[in-house]
Parts: structure tokens; sequence; C-alpha cells
């Protein structure tokens, strides 16, 4: 008698949402008055306009389908009691679809929220949508380079050039500042030059200070609200100074708001660009990150265009007193400069060029999460129509009895559609408790910092709302139709079989379903073999036991400083650099052999210092000749290039070559060096790229790192030494030590967490598949039972019934296996595309993820199969 009981009372509240005018506006009211004081007010007149219209959207279908009269709100209430009441009489395959749709729309919602925090980036900035920068395309000879760079006369020429551009300024990165402040040395982690422009591009909003000329002079100084509060433990910092510790001074102009964590880039510290003597004037040298702000309405595709036309005016002077090369001379040997713009709101996702801010995420990432979020939506809708179309002969006396009583096939439509539909609510408040519980470990998952997803500046509650609705439409429509259609008669007469044709239906549901979990699987499985390779290939150096230890003193002890850490036990040596073989490319310049034609052997090189242990320190392979040695003067201008640069300069024989730096360029006044060494090739910078040249000198400089190589396993006793050295130099410095593998593997952050991601959502995708499994093969040992139990009667055991029900699976499966495996060749074969050096898709790789797919898919139908196969045959045939 309790299915005849009272509907629950939430059944009255929800039709009244959509059919009384007074409770809706209620609701709607509450929502107004919650964005008003948690948001701002823009957004809460749109949201409430957008929800009101959705549900008034929705009342129309429900009066179409009822008509509008006093029996609209009965008819409803009716099927939504009824839908209740069946998804309490079918609890089992009901919690199947329904938690199948919870995590599919959980698992979409989170990966929705990843997606619409990526495309946010730069978004914030004013203007954002007239802000460009520069890069650079460069030809000259064999030399080729794609950089985020630009020269440094650039911003200013060119703002004088077109009128097109409003406002413009650069950027140039600089070491870390070691500010010194009373007792103790504070490090400012991101520092770079700028000028004044580009706080005029970007117009930062100020919390102290006048930003209107807060770069206009040497020495002036712009830090952040963290920045600020690091140094002095407060923001009204206006006007003092602070020292570096390399003795350089600058006075506080300005404190603005940390840059939002979806920037390109980030900084505490903005140093004036006036009186900085690197800045040279120079076309054919690209060092400066260069930002357009651009009149509003105009194309910037229009403007680019117009770049090479001054190019003659600017660069071609230069390259004739340096080469002796036309602007045109150059463009008939192949050679050419493009600088084109890119949208700051399309740099994180579609720029990754050479010596980029910071290192940006993929437009490829958008385009997989995307799908996999939609691969989880319809494998969970895919579970829904399966379970509900074999359920059919369940339901046919229902549709039977209906029909004879007058009900016609729209009514009948309507009433599985709201079940459906009721479902799908029903999932949907669970996904959003799923999204709120686990919220903050996806935020540390994935580094964002999102605060509330569906009320917040995401505002994802409109779009869940209608995903929602879409979802149990879709879900419903073809198990309505299909068993709306059944004929009474038949019913009645017993004759209602589900039909071959649709077996074939839920068949290749089933074989879509897993052939997509099956792409999952694969590409999960070459991400992780793509990064195994990464961390273990040979680089030509050894990165492991080796410690780096930052220098944020300015410790001018250098040799002392040296001399006592190579003095600890088990340290092997010392080597003090501030180039590292874990980052990106730095510091480009064009370089020859003095015996050649300068026209035609000019190679550009990275020019690294080192000193004498540099090479013994991180494992490198001398090929010829020698390392550095202090004790030779001639070694001031020594250098020892890497196979690379030897191959490029064409050279056979370098040993004694003088290598002559081209044109006015100079290091430390050098211009030219003699080669004394040839190390082997290592990868400097990401796997991504080709090893480039490389020189290496012993010069003068001021080192960011102590790089120590260690035979000690003991890390936290040698860490108590080092830092009990480090003190007795300055006792206020900060002390900061890492691993050498370490940061070499935090270049492959964006692999290792796409690898993650990928593995989390192909996990759910198999889960919410192998659901949609169990409840089929439940249903399919049911419907088979007296098959079953003819079958034992005549002999047959329980391993020859589990076979024949786990085998019609199978056989689906072996289908998937052969659509899903081009698919998935095809996916990572692109990704992997992106890797100079990457592994080989070998057949191994298919085969492993096609038996993982398989057993799977056995372990979740063998239990429903071991349970049909043991049960007692007289069970199952004492109603025959």
């Amino acid at each position: 008698m309790s299915d005849y009981r009272e509907p629950p009372i939430w059944i009255d509240r929800l039709l009244g949402l959509i059919l009384r005018e007074e409770l809706l506006e209620e609701i709607l009211g509450d929502l107004f008055e919650y964005y008003q004081r948690y948001n701002d007010k823009a957004r809460a007149i749109a949201n409430f306009y957008y929800f009101y219209h959705v549900l008034h959207f929705l009342r129309p279908f429900a009066i179409k389908s009822f008509g509008q009269n006093s029996n609209t709100y009965t008819m409803l209430k009716f099927n939504l009691t009824i839908a209740w009441r069946n998804l309490l009489n079918q609890r089992f395959y009901a919690s199947l679809n329904i938690l199948g749709l919870a995590i599919g729309i959980s698992g979409a919602i989170f990966i929705a929220l990843f997606i619409l925090d990526e495309l946010s980036f730069d978004q914030h900035f004013k203007n954002s949508d007239r802000i460009y920068r520069v890069a650079s395309e460069i030809q000259y000879g064999d030399n080729y380079f794609h950089m985020a760079l630009s020269p440094d006369p650039m911003a200013e020429a060119f703002k004088n050039e077109f009128p097109e551009i409003e406002k413009s300024g650069r950027l140039r990165n600089i070491d870390p500042r070691i500010i010194k402040r009373d007792d103790e040395s504070v490090v400012l982690d991101r520092s770079f030059f700028a000028d004044q422009g580009f706080l005029d591009v970007f117009q930062f909003e100020p919390i102290a200070g006048n930003i209107s000329n807060a770069l206009t002079e040497p020495g002036q100084l712009v830090i952040t609200e963290t920045a600020a509060l690091k140094l002095f433990n407060s923001t009204d910092v206006i006007g003092k100074v602070v020292e570096s510790a390399y003795g350089s001074s600058y006075k506080i102009s300005a404190v603005i708001p940390d840059v939002p964590d979806n920037s390109h880039f980030h900084f505490e510290a903005l140093l004036s660009m006036e009186g900085d003597e690197s800045r040279n004037g120079v076309w054919i040298s690209n060092n400066y990150y260069t930002y357009f702000s651009l009149v509003e309405g105009v194309d910037y595709k229009t403007l680019e265009a117009k770049f090479e036309s001054v190019f003659p005016k600017y660069v071609g002077p230069q390259l004739k007193r340096m080469v002796g090369l036309s602007y045109e001379e150059m463009l008939e040997q192949n050679s050419y400069m493009n600088y084109y713009l890119q949208p700051i709101t399309s740099i994180h996702l579609n720029s990754n060029l050479d010596l980029e801010v910071e290192s940006n995420a993929s437009m490829n990432n958008i385009y997989i999460f995307g799908a996999v979020g939609m691969f989880l939506i319809i494998i969970a809708a895919i579970n829904f129509m399966n379970i509900a179309t074999a359920r059919a002969n369940t339901r046919a006396k229902e549709v039977g009895v209906k029909k004879v009583l007058g009900s016609i096939k729209g009514q009948l439509v309507n009433q599985f559609l709201i079940e459906s539909l009721l479902q799908a609510f029903i999932a949907g408040v669970i996904a959003v408790a799923i999204v709120y519980t686990l919220l903050p470990a996806f935020n540390q998952f994935t580094d964002k910092s999102i605060v509330d997803p569906f009320l917040g500046t995401s505002s994802l509650w409109l779009y869940t709302f209608i995903g929602i609705v879409i979802i149990g439409l879709l879900a419903g429509i073809y198990p309505a139709f299909y068993l709306s259609s059944f004929r009474p008669i038949n019913i009645l007469k017993g004759s209602v079989t589900t039909g071959k044709q649709k077996s074939r239906f839920r068949n290749v549901l089933v074989v879509f379903q897993f052939s997509i979990s099956l792409v999952l699987i694969i590409g999960t499985i070459v991400v992780y073999q793509q990064l195994n390779f990464i961390q273990n290939k040979n680089l030509g150096f050894d990165r492991n036991q080796v410690i780096l230890l930052e220098n944020n003193s300015g410790n001018q002890s250098l040799e002392s400083l040296k001399s006592e850490l190579l003095s600890l036990p088990s340290v092997q040596s010392v080597s003090a650099t501030s180039y590292i073989p874990a980052g990106g490319a730095r510091s480009d310049s064009p370089f020859f052999i003095d015996e050649e034609d300068i026209r035609d052997n000019i190679v550009s090189l990275q020019f690294w210092s080192a000193d004498e242990q540099y090479f013994e320190t991180f494992g490198m392979e001398l090929l010829e000749g020698r390392s550095f040695d202090p004790t030779r003067k001639s070694d001031s201008i020594a250098v020892v290039l890497n196979e690379t640069a030897v191959k490029r300069l064409g050279v056979t024989d370098p040993i004694g070559k003088t290598l002559k730096i081209f044109g006015e360029f100079s290091f430390n006044g050098l211009n030219e060096f003699k080669i004394i060494g040839v190390v082997k090739d290592f990868n400097y910078a990401t796997l991504k790229e080709e090893v480039r040249p490389l020189g290496l000198w012993m010069g003068p400089y001021s080192p960011d790192y102590f790089a120590l190589r260690t035979s000690s396993t003991d890390y936290l006793s040698l860490i108590d030494n080092i830092e009990e050295v480090w003190k007795s130099f300055d006792a206020y410095a900060p002390f900061n030590i890492q691993f050498l593998d370490q940061k070499f593997d935090a270049q492959y952050r964006a692999e290792l967490k796409l690898g993650k991601i990928f593995t989390l959502f192909a996990v759910l995708a198999i889960f919410i598949a192998c659901l949609g499994l169990f409840g089929l093969s439940a249903y399919t040992a049911e419907q088979r039972r007296k098959e079953l139990g003819i079958r034992k009667v005549l002999g047959a055991t329980s391993g020859n019934l589990m076979l024949v029900l786990v085998g019609n699976f199978t056989k689906l499966l072996m289908v998937s296996i052969l659509i899903a495996v081009p698919l998935a060749w095809y996916a990572m074969t692109n990704w992997l595309n992106g890797f100079a050096y990457r592994i080989s898709l070998g057949i191994g790789v298919f085969i492993l993820g096609s038996l993982l797919a398989l057993l799977i898919a056995w372990i979740t139908v063998s239990f429903q199969s071991f349970k049909a196969a043991r049960s007692n045959p007289s069970e199952n045939l004492k109603y025959e």
C-alpha cells in the first residue's frame, strides 16, 4: 500500500516553480538578493534575466503537453508521482542510472571549470581586447628563431610610425632582485625592467602612489602588495629606499595589486628601464617583450601588414654597417625578419614560442578535455538508454493497460520523459554536491583557485541547469518513444519482445562507450610512457645528486664560499653559475669563425658563463680539448662549444680557432674568443626542442646558483652542513636550495598535470561505462535465466554458463578495440609530434590498453554472470 501514499511535498514545490507565477517570482527574488550581496550588480541583473526566461521558456511546453486548464497541475503531479514510485520500485537500476549520470555531470562540470579558467587568461586587464604583444620570426642563413621577444627601439619607433598604436610598453627579464633591509635579505622572485609605457598599456590600479609617473625616472621601483608586505609588512611604503644585494638603490614609487593567477606574466617588482645600460638601440637584437594598445576599432592584422614597410628605414642602416648587406640584399639571400601581433588573451593557450615570459598551456588540451567532458556525459546518457530499453518487457504491461484505458502516445511519451528528467535532476543535485565537496581537492590538483563554481565568477549554474534538462531529454527521448510504441494487443497477448533490432541498437551504444573508454586508456598509457621517457632519457648530463643553492646574498667572497662548500664531506665538486641545464634558452648572440666569410657563416649561439668545475659538477663529457683553467690568463677569452655549434659553424678542427661575435655586440668588452674544447651535446631546454648551438666561457659574473655534486644520500645532514657554511658568510641571507632533478621535472609540470587529469577522467569514464555494463549484464542474466536453467539441467557447468554470458559482451568489446585503436593512434601521434624527442608508438601500447579494457569489462560482467551460473536451475524453471 505504500506505493499509493501521498506524493512527496517536493513535487508540489517543483510544479509550483514552473506553473505558479508567485512562487517563481519569490525564488527569483531570493536569487537576485544573493547576487546583489555577494557579486556585482551587473551580474545580478544578468543572471536574474537569464534564469527568469529559462523558467518561463519551460512553461509553454508543460501547458502544451497537458492543456492550459485545471487538469494541468493534476496531470503533471500524477506523472511525477508515478515517476517517483517507479524509481523507488526499481532502486537497483535507478541507482545505476542516477550514479552514472551524477558522476558524468560532476566530471563534466569540473572539466568546464578548468576550461573556463584557462580561457579567462588576461581578460581581467582593462581593454584587454585591444592589447597585443609583438612576436618575432627570424631566418638568417641557417639560423631560425621564433620568439616572444622583439628589439629595444621597436616600441617607440612603431608608436611614432603608426597612429593606430595608442600606447606602447616593454618588459625585460632580469635576475631575481635580492633586497636588503635592516638585518636580513628578501628575495623578490619575479622581477623585470619595465618602462612607463608598460604601466600605461595595462592600466594597473595603484594601492599606493601615483601610477602615471611611477617608472619615468632611473632608480624607481614599483612593487606588488605581496612584495610590500614581504619587505615592510605594510603597503604604506611610498618613497622608501631599498638596496639590492648588488649595491643598487631603488625608490618605491607605487604599490599595485598582485597580478591575478590567470595572467601570462607575474611579477613582484618592476624596475625603471630608464638609465638601463643594456639598452643599445639595436634592431637586430631581440631582448624585450613589447606590448601595444591599439586605437579602438583598429584591425590588428591590417596594422601588422604595414610593419615590413618600415624595416628598410630602421633595420637597413644597421645591417649595412654590421654585415655589409642592405635589407633588400638580405631578403634575396632567403633571410627575413617578420614581426607579428598576438592578442594577449590568446597567449596562454596559443603561444609556445622561444623565451616566453612563462610557460603556457595549449589549446589542444582544451579540445582534449572538452571532448572528454562530452564523452562523460554521452557515456552516462548511453547507460540510461541501454538500461531503459533493455527493461522494456517489464514496462510493457503498464503501457498496454494505459493504452487500453485511453492514454494516447503523446501522454505516454510525456510520462517517460518526466521519469528521465526526474532522474537527471536528482543526478544533477548529487553532482552539485560532489563538486562543492571535492572543489578544494580539485583546486589543489589543477593549481586553480576557484571559489564558487556556480554562483561565483564562473556562473555555471545556468549552464548546469540547461545541461541537466538537455541530458534528461536526450537520454529519455529514445526510450520514451520506444516504450510508447508498443501495441496493446501484442502486449496483452504476452508476445512483446525487445527484438533483434533493438538489441543491435543497444550493442552499438555499448561499442561506442567502450571505444571511448579504450581511447582514454591508451591515451593515458602513452602520456605516462612519454613522461617516463623524459625522466629517464640520457640528456648528456647527470641531473641526479646535484643540489642547487640559490645565491641570494650577492656574496662577493665567491672563491672562499666555493672552497668552504667543497670541503664538506661527500661534496665532490662545486660550480658557481647562472646557467643550469634545466631551463629555457637564454641570451642568443651571433658568432662566426674568423677565417670564414661572415655573410655565410654567422651562427647564433647561446653564450653562457661557466667556471672550471662546471662540466664535472653537471656530469658532462668533453669530446675534444680541455676545460677551463683559472691559472691560465689566456682562458679569460677561452670558449668551449657543444657539438651542434661546431657542426653549424662548419669547422672540422675547432681547437685553437678564433670565434668572433658579430657586429657591435660584446661580452664584458670582449668580441673574440679562442676555442679550447668541445662538449658533448646536452639538452639544456625541454625535450620539445632540438639541441641548439651553445658556447661556454669563463667570464666574470655574479652567479645565481652554487651547484654541488654529492656522493651522499643523507641529504638532511648535508643540507644542515651547507646551511651552516652559508650562514657563516651571510647570516641574514635567505637559505634556499633545490635539487636539479626536481627543477628539471618542473619544466614538464604542464605535461604531468595533463597526465594526472587525463587519468582521472579516463577512470571516471571507464567507471561510468562499467556501471552500464553491470546493469546490462544483470538484466541479461535475468532475461536468460530460463535458458541457463535448461543448459544446467542438460549438463552445462557453471564455467560453461559464464562463458556464454561473458562471450556476448566480449564480441562487442572486440569490435570496440577495432574502432578505438586507429582513433587512439591518430590522437596520440599528434600529441607526441609536439616533442622533438619522443617515444615510438609500438603495437604493445595498443595491446596493453586493449587487454586492460577487456579485463575491466570481464570483471564487471563476471559478477552477475557467476551469480546467474551458480543459481539453482529449479528456481529458474519452476514457473515453466
